[in-house]
Order: structure tokens, then C-alpha cells, then sequence
């Protein structure tokens, strides 16, 4: 194989205090609220323990469920990792390429590609389980929900072909398919019995899980490429607009705007208990109050921000089209610790038993945690 694991800086890992083994990432932000918070405690002096080459762009996040990691390619090839070295273990490739994130669930991988397919494959040997066709593209991550004890699992996304789909886990087959007036780019988020998704029809669309009828649609204005974080009854979603908006998405209403950048949002924020915090393509990290959408700190980077932020213990992860992973204090936006990868990073980061994964747009993924003294 052409795929190869820097070995030489290969380690066993020391797993940080407040983490456990059952700390998995497995979905893009983690859970199905797009919340990106980790209950990891972060390393204390971050060290690169490995590196694999996927070939391609890494534009989407890593999974990791258990002993299995889950990355893929812009290219379509999919890689299963061994999270601790980062040996491949098998790998398949799909028709078209890939941006979106995969979903890691009940022993099986989804993962979604460019012609529109998504694919459920085994998680022990890469093998297709079944292949569900929409009508265009796939680019935010797959999502998933089970309504009751008896419905089953859902597997959810939305597609350029201007809708939201709610397939069926065992099965492949559609479940209710919600129609959009335009393309669906960004991923849905799931809380509380509805899923949320923004369009570049400028809607923010409320949708009970259930039913998959409009409970909501709230207008923003401006297309939504990016996917919205839900809390407390609340969604929080940027915009092509350069503006981030945070809606009440019981009452299906607006509750403010903070629209002074000067660039496009495509990030996906990330809560703390009073801080919204998102990157935009102004090349800046920035904190917005979340009562009052009123600007906190900002924190600038010599990239574009595309790469939504995870929040682990009192620090906010993210990448940057300069080439750089930060770690910032998420209280103040004060730089705590950096390191280039060469490349520009799109990818969200993942975090699993204390250990964080990126990859860059050369295709490298990397691992990084605590480096055990010789």
C-alpha cells in the first residue's frame, strides 16, 4: 500500500485524567445535538504521536468508536484506523467524492458522497451492507435519531437535491423525505424530538422527527452552508450573510444577529454556558454572548475558519486555512497552544480518550496527546 503511519514518533498513549474508554467521537461534533463538546479533559502539553496519509484532502472529521477510526478522503477512499498507532486496517472507496463527515453507529459506518449515495458498511471489515441513492450531492455530515422503542433507528442528511431525508437504518429505505426551496449543504441537528437544518434557500427549517412535516421555518435571509449547534430550546447557525443568528426554535422566531463581519460563516459554533464561539472566513475565531449576540473576544488567524470548534474542559479546538491547530482559552480567546501542520485544516477536530484528531488538506491526519516519558 502507498498509505503510510509515521512511526517514529508511534507511542502508547497516557490517557488524561478526566478521560474513560468509553469517551468515543462518534459522529461530526460528537453527538447529534452538533453540540462539539468533549468530556475529555485536554492533554496538558500536547505532543504528535502519529501521522497516516490518506492520498488526499481530509475535509471532513475522524470517528472513532472503541478500537476502530474512521477517516476519509476527499478522493472517496475510507480508511478504518487503529486509533492508538494509526495503522490502516481495511479501507473502501466510494463513487463520488467526500466532504461529509461519517457516522460511526450500532457497529456500522454511514458515510455520504458527491454523486449522492449514502453507504452503510460494517464496521469490522469495511463490507456494504446497503447503498441509498438521493438526488444530488452529500456534503454535511450524517446524523441519526431514534424516535421511539419501536420505529427503529433513523439515519439523517440533506442533499443538493433540496431536501432532508430520514432513511432507515436496517433497512435503506426512506422514511419521509422533507422538501427545501434550495440546496441543503450543512449537516441537520437533532434535540428534543425535531431536527434542525439550515438551506441556501435562507430558511431555518424546524422538522419533527417524527412526522417530517415543518413544525417551524424560520427566516435568516441568506444562504445556511454551514449546520446549526441546538441548546436549551435554542439553535445557533452562521451565514453566508457574514452574520450568526440564534433562534428559538420552539417558538420559531429570531432572538439576535450579530452581523458585523466582513465574511461568510461556514463553521458550526460551539456553547459554553454564556459564550456562542465560531470561526468565519474574516480569517477570526470570535465569542458572541449568547443572550445578547453582543461580540466577546476575538481571535485572529491568518486563514480562513472553516473548521468548526470543539470545546474540551475550559479550551475551544480549532483549525485554520493557515495551516494551523489552536487550542484557545475559551473564557478570553487567549492562544494556549498552536502547532502547524503545513496545510490548511477544513476538518472539525475529534476528540476521543483524550486524544485529538485532524486532518489537513494534504491528507494527513494527526494524532495528538500525552507523550509518555521514556
Amino acid at each position: 500500500m502507498h498509505r503510510h503511519v509515521t512511526s517514529a514518533i508511534v507511542i502508547l498513549l497516557a490517557v488524561t485524567s478526566g478521560a474513560s474508554l468509553a469517551a468515543d467521537w462518534p459522529m461530526f461534533r460528537g453527538s447529534p445535538d452538533l453540540k462539539g463538546i468533549s468530556p475529555d479533559t485536554p492533554p496538558t502539553a500536547p505532543a504528535l504521536l502519529w501521522t497516516f496519509d490518506a492520498g488526499d484532502a481530509i475535509l471532513s472529521s475522524a470517528v472513532i468508536v472503541g478500537n476502530t477510526l474512521v477517516v476519509a478522503a476527499e478522493s472517496g477512499n475510507v480508511y478504518a484506523l487503529d486509533p492508538k498507532i494509526g495503522t490502516e486496517r481495511w479501507h473502501f472507496k466510494t463513487e463520488g467524492t467526500i466532504e461529509s463527515s461519517p457516522l460511526i453507529l450500532d457497529s456500522h459506518l454511514y458515510v455520504g458522497d458527491s454523486v449522492g449515495n449514502l453507504y452503510k458498511h460494517k464496521l469490522a471489515n469495511g463490507s456494504n451492507v446497503w447503498t441509498y441513492a438521493a438526488g444530488d450531492q452529500i456534503l454535511g455530515a450524517i446524523n441519526w435519531n431514534k424516535p421511539n422503542a419501536t420505529n427503529g433507528t433513523h439515519i439523517l442528511f440533506g442533499s443538493y437535491d433540496y431536501s432532508l431525508h430520514c432513511v432507515d437504518s436496517m433497512t435503506g429505505s426512506n422514511v419521509w423525505r422533507y422538501a427545501t426551496d434550495n440546496f441543503i449543504n450543512g449537516a441537520p441537528a437533532i434535540s428534543d424530538g425535531v431536527a434542525v437544518v439550515g438551506g441556501c434557500d435562507g430558511m431555518l427549517h424546524v422538522v419533527d422527527m417524527n412526522t417530517g412535516t415543518a413544525r417551524h421555518s424560520v427566516v435568516i435571509g441568506n444562504y445556511i452552508a454551514g449546520s446549526p449547534v441546538i441548546s436549551d430550546g435554542q439553535a445557533y447557525v452562521g451565514h453566508y450573510d457574514n452574520g450568526v443568528v440564534c433562534a428559538d426554535i420552539v417558538a420559531g422566531k429570531q432572538l439576535w444577529s450579530y452581523n458585523k463581519s466582513k465574511q461568510p460563516f461556514f463553521a458550526t459554533p460551539v456553547l459554553t454556558p454564556t459564550l456562542a464561539i465560531v470561526g468565519g472566513r474574516d480569517r477570526s475565531v470570535i465569542a458572541l454572548d449568547r443572550k445578547s449576540g453582543e461580540l466577546r473576544w476575538t481571535f485572529r488567524t491568518n486563514g480562513r475558519v472553516d473548521s468548526s470548534p470543539v470545546l474540551i474542559g475550559k479550551h475551544v479546538l480549532i483549525g485554520s486555512e493557515d495551516g494551523f491547530l489552536y487550542l484557545l482559552n475559551a473564557a478570553d480567546g487567549k492562544k494556549a497552544w498552536s502547532y502547524e501542520v503545513g496545510e490548511g485544516i477544513t476538518a472539525s477536530p475529534s476528540i476521543a480518550n483524550g486524544v485529538i484528531y485532524v486532518g489537513n488538506h494534504k491528507g494527513t491526519l494527526f494524532a495528538f496527546g500525552e507523550k509518555i516519558a521514556p
